[in-house]
């Protein structure tokens, strides 16, 4: 009896691995296709059906954090207000939206900006994982054809180059090519089917990186204290001015 019970409570335990939600947030600058990204990730799977529709407008709509999941989804994405509405520091944004708390992120940009960088690092010190979603690609592809009276051929060369420059940035994260309203074009299926997997990654990231500054911690420690019972057996081994001085006058 007992076994049957320590084996449903495996196969419990299994499920519920298995059904896991990763907590991803959605950051980028105001107006940057955070919360068309949402939408458009969720009709992807589930078609109008989802239900999921996060408040979409030309002004900044999100003020407040926002989940959008779907029962047994295992991923349920944040909508984070976007930076650029107030002069906050990239530090104080993090911990204004709480970003240390999600798994993974996805950082939405139509055009590169210096607060993106700032974002990065400060991901990075957490030791997690993002990808980058460059968004409106329909557009700016249209646009750039247009004024270059180019060809498709060219509009990849110039994709490549535009991708290459943010590498430059942002090193080892993904990048992906996206349009909200095109969600079967572009890199928009490779980002979204791809994306629980960088979760994991992002999880097993941080794991390791708390492991890499425990050991460094307990070996700073341990350095420390061999350097303080160093001095103190140099002191506890080093004569007095009083001893030398008797030394001296029994010469």
């Amino acid at each position: 009896m007992l076994e049957k019970i320590i084996e449903a409570n495996k196969a419990v335990e299994r499920d519920m691995a298995d059904s896991r939600q990763y907590k991803i947030a959605v950051i980028g600058k105001m107006k940057s296709g955070k919360s068309s990204f949402i939408r458009a990730y969720f009709r992807y799977f589930f078609g109008d059906d989802a239900g999921i529709n996060p408040p979409i407008d030309i002004v900044e709509c999100t003020r407040v954090s926002r989940e959008y999941s779907l029962p047994f989804h295992e991923v349920a994405l944040w909508d984070i207000p976007g930076y650029g509405s107030t002069s906050v520091t990239e530090k104080d944004y993090f911990k204004l939206h709480q970003l240390d708390k999600y798994d993974a992120y996805v950082m939405c940009s139509a055009v590169y900006s210096d607060f993106e960088l700032a974002l990065h690092n400060e991901i990075a010190l957490q030791g997690k994982r993002y990808v980058y979603a460059r968004t409106k690609t329909d557009m700016a592809m249209r646009n750039w054809m247009r004024s270059q009276n180019a060809t498709d051929a060219e509009w990849t060369r110039e994709r490549n180059k535009i991708e290459q420059s943010l590498k430059t940035y942002f090193h080892d994260v993904p990048i992906f090519f996206i349009d909200n309203k095109k969600p079967n074009e572009f890199d928009f299926p490779n980002l979204v089917i791809q994306l629980p997997y960088i979760a994991d990654f992002s999880i097993e990231s941080r794991r390791k990186k708390q492991e890499h500054d425990k050991k460094k911690k307990k070996t700073s420690k341990q350095h420390s204290t061999q350097r303080s019972t160093h001095r103190s057996t140099q002191h506890s081994t080093q004569p007095s001015t009083n001893e030398t001085a008797s030394s001296c006058a029994l010469m």
